[in-house]
């Protein structure tokens, strides 16, 4: 009976030992494997995992359907972090917009990670010069629940116009553009949100007969108006790739990592600690994430910092 007793206290306490060293593995929902989200996702958790000394943490990039999608699955639990943009984080925080109702109060900011444009690219031949020129086009708008599809549809509405203005509409994820852009007979432009330099946008416009288009002064002030503090005039830099030598006009805006509250706070400490201190290197491996600036002010057009930060992590 003694023996039996001792059993079960070894037992018990080994599988106790276990259980508090398990390895966690923190997700970063990031979208289609080709688009921006993932490669910066994947870096992200690349430059954490090299350097990270506490073994009870790895990170792992997700696959995923986009910025709705990573907000419904860090929400729910599903994801622990996000790639969300930042408009659309806010709305879902507070129940707006398409989120009305139902405000997802899980939601934290861990920090920027990088801006994002509206990108129009277009067939040479299809004589679209600016966003008002895709009326009556072939059109691709973004896949379903993508940031840009969003965006796409709030911009047509504050023209007026209606999914029905277009002679044809495509649904295709940034990665896939191609698809239906470079062969004959389907899209003849594609808009989206995205950030620069990129890796499909790169191959089509080196491999496919396409023009990057400019917005129009009046296009940029309407849309930035969709929302002053998030959105703003910008450009995509000239020389940006190989074929494409012009600066390109047009609007950006923040993109974000969400949290979920329920995050342990020392892995957040330690993985906001880590990038900051080899910020020069993940820059060598994106480019874009140069803007990264880890803060412990909260951004009152944000969901609150998570309380890791909030506790001092730099």
């Amino acid at each position: 009976m003694v023996l039996s007793l001792v059993a079960i206290t070894i037992l018990a306490l080994a599988l106790g030992y276990g259980e508090k060293f398990k390895k966690k593995t923190v997700t970063i929902g990031s979208g289609s494997k080709s688009a921006m989200f993932y490669p910066v996702a994947s870096s992200l958790c690349e430059i954490f995992n090299k350097y990270n000394q506490d073994k009870k943490f790895s990170c792992k990039a997700e696959l995923s359907k986009g910025a709705e999608y990573n907000l419904e699955a860090v929400e729910n639990g599903e994801f622990d972090i996000g790639i969300v943009q930042a408009t659309l984080q806010y709305d879902a925080y507070k129940g707006l917009g398409r989120f009305a109702g139902k405000p997802h109060k899980n939601l934290r900011t861990l920090f920027n990670i990088h801006d994002e444009y509206l990108t129009i690219i277009a067939k040479k031949n299809s004589n679209i010069s600016s966003f008002t020129d895709l009326r009556k086009k072939r059109v691709n708008v973004g896949n379903p629940g993508s940031g840009s599809k969003i965006l796409f549809s709030q911009m047509i509405e504050k023209l007026g116009w209606q999914m029905g203005d277009f002679e044809e509409v495509y649904e295709e994820s940034g990665s896939n553009i191609n698809k239906v852009l470079c062969v004959p007979g389907k899209a003849d432009a594609a808009i989206y949100m995205v950030g620069h330099p990129n890796e499909s946008f790169a191959k089509m416009i080196n491999d496919c007969d396409v023009k990057l288009i400019n917005l129009t002064d009046d296009e940029i002030e309407l849309f930035v108006g969709l929302s002053p503090k998030e959105f703003s005039k910008s450009f995509i830099p000239e020389n940006t790739y190989e074929k494409s030598h012009e600066k390109i006009s047009t609007i950006s805006s923040k993109t974000i990592l969400t949290a979920s509250a329920k995050l342990d706070k020392k892995f957040v400490q330690n993985f906001t600690k880590i990038i900051s201190e080899h910020k020069d290197e993940l820059v060598k491996m994106q480019p874009s994430l140069s803007i990264i600036n880890i803060s412990s002010e909260n951004d009152p057009d944000l969901a609150p910092l998570h309380e890791g930060i909030q506790n001092g992590a730099k």
